[in-house]
């Protein structure tokens, strides 16, 4: 078993626009919008191009917690699509204006914490879009 600190994972910045993001801000990106994609040395981190009309709305997460959620509770673990979020949700931004659900669940099974919830953020991709159009019957 292996227990690592999560200061040590190794994950690159991305710079969008000439800002620097956490790599997390790239899964909230619209896919169709990103013309190049360069890994830059001297920046350290991957340099993402965009078309001219695509205009990120960039939020941190825990903006984005008080904005469009009532969870008061600063115990939250976030999760874009199938990733957990590890960082510091005050420094990960994501793109608003490409997030298609936000989801909020208590979590129950953790002990006694009454305040702890669960925010994950599904974004809006062709394969959200199929399964948003899909009918289940039972």
């Amino acid at each position: 078993m292996i227990y690592k600190d999560l200061k040590e994972r190794d994950l690159a910045k991305i710079e969008v626009l000439g800002k620097l993001y956490a790599s997390e801000t790239g899964l909230t990106l619209k896919t169709d919008s990103i013309e190049t994609v360069e890994a830059s040395k001297e920046k350290q981190a991957i340099v993402i191009g965009i078309t001219a009309d695509y205009k990120p709305d960039f939020i941190t997460l825990s903006d984005l917690r008080k904005k469009y959620t009532n969870v008061q509770s600063d115990r939250v673990i976030f999760q874009i699509e199938d990733k957990i979020i590890q960082d510091d949700p005050n420094t990960v931004y994501v793109d608003i204006s490409n997030i298609m659900k936000i989801f909020v669940s208590p979590v129950k099974f953790i002990g006694d914490l009454d305040d702890l919830y669960m925010i994950t953020l599904k974004v809006r991709n062709e394969k959200n879009m199929k399964d948003i159009s899909t009918i289940r019957i039972r």
